[in-house]
Order: C-alpha cells, then structure tokens, then sequence
C-alpha cells in the first residue's frame, strides 16, 4: 500500500502556494532513471517484486511537481499496475508520496481503501517542543534554584509558542525569563506584523478537530498554510500576535499555565516533606500532633469529618495557620509563607512575577532540614 503524508506550509523548502518548476523531464523519466531502468519504471518495480526484488521505499516530493496531477497519475498507476500484477500487499514497493495540501487532487485523499494517508496534523506535542528547547540549551552547571528558574521559563516559552518551534527557540533567546511585560516587549520584537488565522479564533470553530486525525474543512486552509496546528489537545496559532491583545488576557493565562506546570508538584512535594518532619517540629510538651492536625485541618473538612484527622491530608493553607504550634526558625517559616502565598497565587491563576519566582524557586530547593 502508498502512503500519503499531508504537511503544512510550515518548514518546507518552499512553503508558498505556487509549486517549484520541475525539469523537463516527467515524474516518470526521473524514477525511471533514479531507478536504473528504461521504459515503464512501476511496470519494472513490478517484475522487480514479483521475483523479490523490492527496493527500499520511494519517496516523493509532490512539491517539486509542475503540476498537481503528476503525482497523482504516478500513484494511481501504481496501485493499479501491482493489482493487476498480483503482488500480495507485503510484496509490493511501497511509494511516500509526501505532500502539501493544494499539491494533489483533494479527490486522491478520499480513496483510503488504496492507499494510506497521514495527516501531519497534532503530530508536533508539548514534551517535542520542551524536549528540542533543552537539547539546543547550551547552559552548562548551574545552582539547583537557577535550574528551576531556567524550568519554568521553558516551560513558558513552550506554553505560549506552541507547535511554532522555530518561534520558541528564538523567543527563549530574546527572553531569559522575568515579569509578563518584558515577555509581551520579547514578543512583540518577534512576532510578524500581521494577523494570521483569525477565523480559528472565533467561537464558532469546533474545538473537537483537535483531537480528530485531521484538520476539519474550516480550518484546512488555515492549517495548509501553517498559521494553525493542533497542539496538546488544542487548537494553537502559530502566528499568535492575538497574544499581545490585551483584552482577552490569553498570554497571562498561559503562563500561569506554565508556571503551575512545573511549580505545583514541587509545592506539592515540599508540603509532604514538611508533613514527615512534623512529629520533631512539633513544640515539645504543649501540642500533640493530633492537636495539631485538628488546627491545622481546612475549615471546609471540620465539619464532616468524624475521624481523627490524617496529617497526610494537611493542606499548605492549613499548615501555615498552624505554624505557631510547630518549632520553626525564622527561615522555615518564612518558606512555608512563601509555599502558601504561591500555591494561593497559582491556584487561582495568578502568574508569579520574577521576584517571587526567584524566592520560590529558592525555598523549594531547600530542605526544610535546612536552618
């Protein structure tokens, strides 16, 4: 069986609409000679298969076609010649045809019974982009808290860029972290005057063609011209100069996105930690841990619980009220202030700004051993 694989405009060698002139010889006389041999080149892939010959897989780039039905001839006569040669579909050459969208016959995607089609579409994810950020990261040793600062401003970056790598990789070198201004300032210098794939933003696009193997009829155009992707299960502008747009507040929300990516499980990890150390915090002689628990507990449990409280159940809020009751240094406290001010700030979608990052990124590579 043929496979198609459907790309967007994006990241081409020529991702214009008008294809690149071809020579003047035929899609055929090029395999032909690519090939090795004279007359018919899928009539000889066919003799070539029937006594086991099967050459490595062929790919074409229908791109570099004059025209959008040079391809598709190609593959049609393929399908056909090693059907009526009766090749078993194991044995015979399999084609890549890879493709724009307007560089074949929109009727050749509809025959998947012959032919497989894969759609680059929802292919580029969340963990490539974070992953590709930190290999090309030239950053050689540097403390634990630096680190998780360098985390979340790539997390950041990835968040706001997207399925747009090339955009992310140049943003994390325009921007080395800070507040929401100097960000909006670093995309500002970044992103292209004009506004792209409006339409994708309008409440009327269904945001199920996310998840769909390909993108709906809507938005094709769109996607064909890589303004738009499907990108950890949204629909995601490549071309997001709508980020600077300060009314529906996108980009803040992003990044509290970002931020709550990375931070939240630390916050949530410091807080077990401080629960294992409580029975030696505890002030000694006047406070049992279950007195403890009791006041420690969240208001909106006290009234339906029965039990004794569970310590592992203590919330950052919880602990921190009850803070007095423990034995902490001026610094533990102080930290586990900062976990409650930040898990506060993060859950109700305030992104933090770089002063805070900078303090909680050292808390929470601190142990609360630590004096």
């Amino acid at each position: 069986m043929s496979s198609l694989v459907m790309t967007s405009g994006a990241g081409l060698p020529d991702a214009s609409p008008t294809p690149a002139p071809a020579s003047a010889s035929t899609l055929e006389d090029r395999l032909a000679k690519e090939l090795g041999v004279t007359g018919d080149p899928v009539a000889a892939l066919a003799e070539q298969a029937a006594v086991g010959l099967v050459p490595p897989t062929i790919v074409v780039r229908c791109w570099n076609e004059s025209t959008c039905e040079e391809a598709a001839r190609l593959l049609r006569v393929a399908v056909a010649t090693f059907h009526e040669a009766g090749l078993p579909g194991r044995k015979r050459p399999r084609f890549l045809f890879a493709a724009r969208a307007g560089d074949l016959p929109r009727g050749v995607l509809g025959d998947r019974s012959r032919w497989s089609v894969h759609w680059w579409w929802k292919v580029w994810t969340r963990l490539d982009t974070e992953v590709l950020m930190a290999w090309r990261s030239d950053v050689g040793a540097e403390k634990a808290d630096d680190a998780l600062l360098r985390r979340v401003t790539d997390a950041v970056v990835a968040e706001v860029c997207g399925p747009d790598i090339d955009r992310a990789l140049a943003l994390r070198v325009a921007w080395s972290g800070g507040d929401l201004d100097s960000l909006r300032t670093a995309l500002t210098l970044l992103l292209p005057d004009e506004e792209q794939a409006t339409a994708a933003c309008e409440p009327g696009i269904r945001m199920s063609t996310a998840h769909a193997w390909s993108p709906d009829p809507e938005i094709h155009d769109a996607w064909a011209d890589g303004s738009i992707d499907s990108w950890d299960g949204r629909i995601r502008l490549v071309h997001g100069r709508h980020l600077l747009n300060s009314r529906p507040h996108e980009l803040r929300v992003l990044v509290c996105h970002a931020q709550n990516r990375v931070l939240l499980p630390l916050i949530e990890e410091a807080r077990t930690s401080l629960i294992h150390h409580l029975p030696e915090l505890l002030r000694k002689g006047s406070h049992s841990l279950q007195d403890f628990c009791a006041r420690a507990r969240s208001q909106y449990r006290n009234g339906t619980s029965d039990g004794a409280p569970d310590p592992h159940e203590l919330e950052i809020g919880g602990l921190s009220a009850a803070a007095y009751m423990l034995n902490l240094t001026t610094a533990q406290r102080h930290r586990l202030r900062l976990l409650h001010l930040a898990r506060n700030a993060l859950s109700h979608r305030n992104p933090l700004g770089h002063k805070d990052l900078v303090a909680l990124a050292k808390v929470l590579t601190t142990d609360w051993t630590a004096k």
